[in-house]
């Protein structure tokens, strides 16, 4: 009685989502079987007299041979409108639009270096030189003839030309539905009545007869249970009017009686279909009848399939629209409908039934995508062996395509087809389990489709695919081979080799595409060429056949240099693989899948890598972050004599930190010291460098990961891409210093206020450098360093010597260097604040020296040189501004302070050696500190002098009395660099400070200018100092040396003050103390009250 639909070998609802050739699998991508209406189960339909089979049918010209282009016919691929929908389990739709948007990308040329490799970094065995000089083969959309524009499809735009002429746009169709759809249920009462209302919208005999097939088809549902027990029922015209129950004679009746009410020529046709339950070559075709109508609008004769455009059957019937079975495309149309009656077999097709029965069952996919058989013209396959392969052309690119192999039984086969794309030619390759019969069906995608959940109603065609479905094409293999073969893969996904939608993503293969990689010794490769800027990355995986929760990362790495991507694979043993590869472009997931069978053989040493699967050079949020490589081309780092580096740069305004980590292939960190990342930035852009220094051979992994540098708003590394690092001879250099991997500044350094014009590097020359920082000159800040070489612990003393000073616009710290080993060292810098209790660490910078420094070292203070904020607290200030060092040239300088009034801050200060920071003991340093006071008996300045019989390098350290007075404060510290001995005779040793106490200030006393601590003597060694008070007063003089002779003088009218003048004659040239006390008058104590130093230098 007839095919009304189409279960069986052609009809699938696949749940399989045929993106996966263009996606990643899902778990959940299953094939589930959905018939669409098919009645030929068992019975013959009865003829209720509408039409005989001997009864001629007009046909026009373009319908009246449909099967003589017969190659033509034989080539389209996706769908057997019969039924197949396709449900996709993706997470959210992709446009035409975008599609097409991406082709005009591709077209963009991809920039060569200017000196492109030929050959790669990782496997100098693979040479690129040869894709360059040969044409690379078409791949993509591109080879397609109907596909090179890619034009944004409308559902009109799938319409065979005699169609199409008709239905221009499909809105208006789209509106005829929507009164079809919404017509009173109770008008279907009276037939009169329902065409009337049915063509009150209609103006011409197409809209009449759309709006009549469209309400049959959506008002009559299919009678299942009729159908799989043969009692069909009363399938009269007016029964199905009534009942809204039918198969596909009552369809055809209905559509006769209406068609004839509203004066539009309609006839019912009956034969034979390609429905549910056929295959081709079906022996017994008597229940594979069917019926359907032809129609004449405007004079030219059209084919309809009510039945099959009503919907689909699994458990029950699924109302689903097919636009494809309204004014059905004629050749797709006769490859699945043959007629019964010689004068309409011959008016209807060239072919006869037994033909007609051995052909393959085509979809008006094919038709619409010009499908071409290649290798088999006819719908049954002798596959003697076991095997076969089937090979088929296209005119237009369609979305996705994939196999399904079912066993008489209708289970499906899993791993049995493999399929891939070259240019325009798909082939599949077939290993079939064991001998018997056998159905192929091959469905696709003609764009991406909305998601579907079971058996969805579909009322409007939204997607191409419900307009002219999926199926291409479906053969029977007829297997007789005595052996059994196994499955040859455990994907679920059946498309390998590169898909048609790579060149989207920007790769396309190098050579010619295939599904199948031999490996030579273990190794394998996959060569692409990289179109436009290339995939943002890449990731790949890879398992053996067989084990497939087993991942072996470590044998897998997709190498990115130049224009090229190049997949290796290091198979560890003999055997097959999956290599799957999954690629985004831009900031889309990962959409385009690869996959590739590798076969390995024989025996062979295993190369083990390390995990390099995730992602190979950088990623997408490497350029999201401003970052951009510098002339590094490649994901490979091959370093020459254990040396290599990645050079990264981002625009100054960026302030980007990167942060590296280096692998072996155990996983194991890296923190020999066999990398440095150092930053440094100019006015335009900030560079940072990956040096690498290996002292094993081998592979390493470098991962890096970025964020800005803010100290307001906290941010997380985020990784931002891999590379794989080949050292082929170690480097003979010592490694870097040993957890110094981050050169450069950290956040907090400029939120201190700080700045520095150095590199990254202080390279020393002649075992000398410098490096400065910078800060307003009202800044506080200071700071604390070290360094250090190989361990972190190992830290090297005397090197480095640091003082700050203040010019108008700054205040600048100055590092000095000198040093007295070769190597590379880490300078570690830590700053605070005022107020601050501790120093913060703010920097790290390598100290780079070839050459010992002939010098003595520096003392081994680790803190800047020159005063603390306390010395200007106190009031205290350097009488030449700047000064932080002291260079004692004939062994003999000073240092002067100045006081604030009404300071009165006393000091003292001491030297150190620079063994240790030891204070000097020894009798080859002396230091004698000065007070200079003004005419108000306050102190005005203090001078530190100093006499040094040893050369070398030593710390004068100064401390400052505190508000109480009881006790001192550390100050400040001044680098003294004696040249040469002193030949002047050391200074006497007196505590404190030279000149008056601070008693001798209270009792008012004073002395007469000049006022200083310093007594000069005349060319016969007579000095001479006069003590004033306005009130009478009494002193006593005495010095160390018995020698000198002491004389005083005092006046005696107290006009205008009261004076005593001490004269004191010196033995011979030196330096002597003065020591002083005071009492009152009618008083018997005398109080210490200061220190005089008497000199006569002899000319």
């Amino acid at each position: 009685m007839g095919c009304g639909g189409s279960k069986s070998t052609a009809v699938v609802e696949s749940n399989v989502d045929v993106r996966r050739h263009n996606g990643i699998k899902r778990s959940n991508d299953v094939i589930n079987e959905r018939a669409t209406v098919d009645e030929s189960r068992g019975y013959t339909e009865q003829n209720s007299g509408n039409v005989t089979e001997g009864q001629s049918v007009k046909v026009n010209e373009e319908i009246a041979h449909p099967l003589k282009h017969k190659n033509v016919i034989n080539g389209h691929t996706t769908g057997i409108d019969d039924g197949v929908v396709i449900n996709q389990q993706r997470d959210e739709p992709e446009s035409i639009e975008r599609k097409s948007k991406q082709n005009v990308r591709q077209s963009a040329p991809y920039k060569i270096p200017t000196d492109p490799k030929t050959e790669s970094p990782f496997d100098s065995s693979v040479n690129v030189a040869k894709y360059r000089e040969e044409p690379i083969p078409v791949f993509g959309r591109a080879a397609f003839p109907l596909s090179k524009d890619t034009p944004d499809l409308k559902i009109e735009d799938t319409f065979w030309p005699g169609k199409r002429a008709l239905i221009p746009d499909y809105n208006q169709m789209v509106k005829l539905d929507k009164h079809a759809i919404e017509t009173p249920p109770g008008l279907r009462k009276d037939m009169d009545q329902l065409v009337a209302h049915l063509t009150t919208v209609a103006n011409s005999q197409l809209e009449k007869l759309r709006v009549i097939f469209r309400w049959v088809a959506h008002n009559t549902e299919y009678n299942v249970q009729g159908f799989r027990t043969g009692m069909p029922g009363d399938n009269s015209a007016e029964a199905v009017l009534r009942t809204g129950l039918a198969v596909c004679g009552g369809y055809s009746n209905l559509m006769v009686a209406m068609c004839a009410k509203a004066g539009v020529e309609c006839v019912k046709i009956s034969g034979y279909a390609k429905g549910s339950g056929y295959w081709p070559g079906k022996e017994n075709l008597s229940k594979m009848t069917h019926a359907w109508n032809r129609v004449t609008v405007d004079g030219s004769t059209f084919l309809c399939d009510c039945t099959w455009a009503a919907g689909s059957v699994d458990t029950a019937f699924t109302r689903h629209w097919k636009e494809s079975q309204f004014l059905a495309e004629p050749k797709s149309f006769a490859n699945h409908h043959f007629p019964k009656g010689v004068d309409i077999q011959n008016i209807f097709s060239t072919l006869s039934l037994e033909e007609w029965n051995n052909t393959p069952v085509l979809g008006a996919l094919a038709q619409f995508s010009g499908l071409e058989c290649v290798s088999h013209t006819e719908g049954i396959i002798k596959a003697p062996n076991n095997s076969c392969l089937i090979k088929l052309k296209l005119e237009r690119a369609l979305y996705n395509t994939f196999c399904i192999v079912e066993n008489e039984d209708g289970t499906k086969l899993k791993g049995v087809v493999i399929q891939w794309w070259n240019e325009n030619e798909l082939s599949c390759s077939i290993r079939l389990p064991k001998a018997g019969r056998y159905s192929f069906i091959l469905i696709g995608k003609i764009s991406w489709q909305r998601n579907d959940n079971g058996n969805t109603e579909v009322l409007y065609p939204e997607q191409l695919s419900d307009a002219i479905g999926n199926t291409l094409v479906s053969y029977v293999i007829k297997a007789t081979g005595g052996e059994k073969l196994d499955p040859m893969s455990t994907e679920e996904i059946n498309l390998y080799g590169a898909p048609l939608n790579s060149p989207d993503y920007g790769l396309t293969p190098a050579d010619k595409n295939e599904a199948t990689v031999e490996a030579v010794a273990g190794s394998a490769h996959v060569v692409f060429k990289k179109l436009h800027e290339g995939p943002s990355s890449v990731r790949v995986d890879l398992y053996k056949v067989g084990d497939q929760n087993k991942k072996m990362k470590s044998f897998v790495y997709c190498e990115h240099f130049d224009d090229w991507v190049v997949c290796h694979v290091r198979c560890p043993f003999a055997g097959k693989y999956i290599l799957t590869m999954y690629v985004k472009s831009d900031h889309e997931d990962y959409s385009c899948q690869l996959t590739y069978i590798i076969v390995s053989a024989g025996k062979f040493d295993p190369i083990r890598l390390p995990d390099m699967s995730t992602v190979s050079g950088p990623n997408a949020k490497f350029a999201g972050h401003g970052l951009r490589l510098r002339d590094a081309l490649t994901s490979t780092i091959v370093t020459v004599e254990g040396e290599g580096q990645l050079v990264i740069a981002c625009d100054a305004t960026k302030e980007m930190k990167v942060i590296a980590g280096l692998k072996d292939i155990s996983e194991s960190p890296n923190n020999d010291g066999g990398y440095v990342v150092e930053t440094n930035k100019t006015e335009t852009e900030q560079v940072t460098t990956v040096s690498l220094r290996l002292k094993t051979k081998g592979f390493f992994k470098l991962t890096l990961f970025a964020k800005p540098k803010s100290e307001s708003v906290p941010t997380k590394n985020e990784f931002v891409g891999q590379w794989l690092v080949c050292c082929r001879k170690p480097s003979k250099k010592e490694p870097f210093p040993k957890g110094a991997t981050d050169i450069g500044t950290e956040a907090k350094f400029p939120f201190l206020g700080l700045q520095t014009a150095a590199q990254s590097r202080v390279v020393c020359e002649n075992g000398e450098g410098t490096f400065e920082v910078f800060s307003k000159p009202e800044s506080s800040v200071e700071f604390l360093f070290n360094l250090k070489k190989g361990k972190e612990d190992d830290e090297v003393e005397r090197q480095v010597f640091a003082d700050t000073y203040v010019m108008e616009t700054k205040r600048i710290t100055r590092f000095h260097f000198r040093m007295d080993k070769t190597g590379t060292f880490a300078f570690r810098l830590f700053a605070k604040s005022e107020g601050s209790e501790k120093h913060d660490y703010v920097g790290i910078w390598l100290v780079v020296n070839e050459k010992v420094c002939k010098k003595p070292t520096y003392p081994g203070r680790k803190t800047t040189y020159g005063p603390k904020s306390i010395f200007w607290d106190s009031g205290l200030g350097l009488d030449d501004g700047n000064s932080k060092r002291l260079d004692l040239f004939d062994g003999e300088g000073e240092l002067c302070f100045t006081h604030k009034p009404s300071t009165n801050r006393r000091i003292t200060a001491h030297l150190e050696t620079a063994q240790g920071g030891r204070k000097d003991k020894s009798s080859v340093t002396s230091s004698l500190i000065e007070a200079g006071w003004s005419d108000e008996g306050e102190i005005a300045s203090t001078r530190i002098r100093l006499r040094i019989k040893k050369p070398g390098l030593y710390d004068l350290v100064v401390f400052t009395e505190d508000e109480t007075g009881k006790s001192f404060t550390y100050a400040g510290v001044w680098l003294v660099d004696c040249a040469k001995a002193t030949t002047k005779a050391m200074f006497p040793e007196v505590r404190g400070t030279m000149g008056p106490e601070p008693l001798f200030l209270q009792m008012g006393l004073s002395t007469k200018a000049p006022h200083c601590s310093t007594l000069p003597a005349d060319a016969d060694g007579l000095c001479t100092l006069t003590v004033l008070r306005d009130k009478p007063f009494s002193m006593i003089f005495q010095t160390e040396d018995e020698r000198c002779k002491i004389s005083e003088t005092k006046s005696k009218t107290g006009k205008p003050s009261f004076m005593i003048t001490c004269d004191v004659k010196l033995p011979r040239p030196g330096l002597y103390t003065l020591n002083m006390f005071a009492a009152e008058p009618k008083t018997s104590k005398s109080d210490f009250v200061g220190t005089w130093l008497m000199e006569w230098n002899k000319k």
